[in-house]
Formats: C-alpha cells, structure tokens, sequence
C-alpha cells in the first residue's frame, strides 16, 4: 500500500504526507518483514535568494519480521533537512551546493541517536 498527499502552500512551498505499509525480504533471509512508515516532506524554493531551496522530511518506520512469534519491532524515527543552492554558470555548466543534516534514532541503537552533516559542492556539464 502507498497512499501520497501533496499540498501546494502557495507559488514557493508545498507540503505531503506519505503512509506506505508492504511485506518486503530482508537481505540474506528467508523470512519477510512487514514495513509500515508515514512520511512528512516540507519544500520551500527561493527561501532568500533566487535558487536556494530548503526541504524538510520526518519518518517514522516500523519493520517487523514475519514468521516469527517472538521478533522485536525496530522503531525508527528519522529527521532530514538541508539547503540547496544551484546555479547556471553557462549555457552548460551549473554549479550546486548543498548541506544536508540527518539525525536517526532506533529502539536498535544502544549509543543513541546517530547524526550525520553532509556538505556537496560540484558541478554539472551537459553534453
């Protein structure tokens, strides 16, 4: 199942909500996992300056395997925001940067919450 509301908030922003639930084989198992997650995804293009764009995503998923009276459920909260910034630098050439922070947390996870910082800067050429 994989049911996906979008909103438009106006011309720069738009907002969903996604709720997906599938049994699916876990890698190197012969048994299956039934997957239930629901999904808010925020988007604001040109937030100060034309091309920079901001995006926003919460998850909360629950995998549970099958065939087993007595599995844990993994609980998985996930939070994912960032900023983009792309422009055109020629007919052909663009340049993007972009930073993405992701912070993770699992009833799994003993250490707790794992973070991750993610910075890109590159460049694009179409042939």
């Amino acid at each position: 199942y994989n049911v996906q509301l979008t909103q438009l908030l106006g011309p720069r922003a738009q907002h969903g909500l996604t709720f997906t639930q599938e049994p699916e084989a876990t890698f190197g198992s012969k048994n299956e996992t039934e997957s239930t997650s629901f999904a808010y995804d925020f988007g604001l293009r040109d937030l100060f300056v034309y091309g920079l764009n901001f995006n926003f995503n919460a998850t909360y998923e629950m995998e549970t395997p099958l065939g087993d009276a007595e599995a844990e459920t993994e609980k998985t909260t996930t939070l994912t925001a960032g900023l983009n910034h792309q422009r055109q630098l020629s007919r052909r050439l663009s340049r993007n940067l972009a930073y993405e922070y992701t912070w993770e947390s699992s009833n799994f996870h003993d250490q707790g919450a794992n973070e991750k910082h993610l910075v890109t800067y590159s460049f694009s050429y179409a042939f």
